[in-house]
């Protein structure tokens, strides 16, 4: 069997998804791209701001640099197909890849490439897992309709780029952090201080309640205690791989997989390494079946 004849199934069609895949097809290989959305351009596409990609102007909107990879891997024949992955078996000297929708696909080897989600933090009187109030990000917290306020819980670059996002749109932002000095880039925390994004540093949240269909936290700044009413709050207190808890990996197919971007669950983010990972992973994939065949 040629070591191209099974297609290399590509988990997720963001920047690292479509590094693969074009890898992959440049290398002669057949792809299957599938993405629980069916769009490729993965969450990139709510930044409000990237920098540093060289193959365009800084400052870009992630929608330009998500359409940018969409045309990119249109070039190269690859359209994302909508499908959830459950679990990743082994099939003979392949894998399958089997789906929500009760699909199976089979191919060589899978990359996974499925991105991080937030954790939502623990706080009294707030669910624990992501619903109102928490938003797994900007544009997720004005999903119901416009708002007027948000909290974001978090210092990260995440935090301080969603609260850009929110402010660009009218809405009176706080960001929370915990320590006394965020982890975010010293530039973006000054850009979003600039655009009219308070900052709360050395502030926990202490506990939460719902008050005239408003969301009340109860701050803990250092023993002083005071209060913030807020429409929805933003979880972006850390990120986990989005995989981990959804996709069941059988340990006889672990050395068909790769994981690759954010799913990786590094603490750096940026569009051009996730790219590089996604060719990784699939050069070293299609190479272990290359030797095997």
């Amino acid at each position: 069997m040629s070591p191209h004849e099974s297609p290399l199934i590509v988990v997720g069609a963001g920047p690292a998804g479509i590094g693969a895949a074009v890898e992959a097809r440049r290398s002669g290989a057949d792809v299957v791209l599938v993405d629980s959305s069916g769009v490729a351009g993965g969450t990139i596409r709510i930044a409000h701001e990237v920098r540093n990609v060289p193959f365009l102007p800084d400052r870009s909107p992630g929608t330009l640099v998500a359409d940018g990879l969409c045309a990119f891997a249109h070039r190269w024949q690859l359209d994302a197909i909508a499908h959830e992955c459950l679990s990743v078996e082994r099939d003979g000297d392949g894998v399958v890849v089997v789906t929500r929708d009760g699909a199976r696909i089979n191919g060589c080897g899978v990359v996974l490439a499925t991105g991080a989600r937030p954790l939502v933090p623990i706080v009294a009187g707030l669910p624990g897992v992501l619903e109102p109030p928490w938003a797994c990000s900007a544009p997720d917290a004005c999903r119901a309709g416009s708002i007027a306020s948000a909290a974001i819980v978090g210092a990260s670059d995440v935090a301080f780029d969603q609260a850009r996002w929110l402010r660009a749109r009218g809405v009176v932002v706080t960001v929370l952090c915990r320590a006394a000095v965020p982890r975010a880039p010293a530039w973006l925390v000054a850009d979003a201080c600039a655009e009219g994004v308070a900052l709360r540093t050395a502030t926990s949240v202490a506990c939460g309640s719902v008050a005239r269909s408003r969301w009340v936290l109860r701050l803990d700044s250092g023993g002083a205690g005071d209060e913030l009413e807020v429409d929805r709050i933003v979880a972006a207190a850390g990120r986990a791989p989005a995989w981990r808890g959804s996709i069941a990996i059988e340990p006889q197919a672990m050395n068909r997989v790769r994981v690759a971007g954010d799913a990786v669950g590094r603490r750096a983010r940026h569009v051009v390494a996730a790219l590089g990972d996604g060719c990784t992973a699939a050069a070293e994939l299609l190479a272990a079946r290359e030797r095997e065949s």
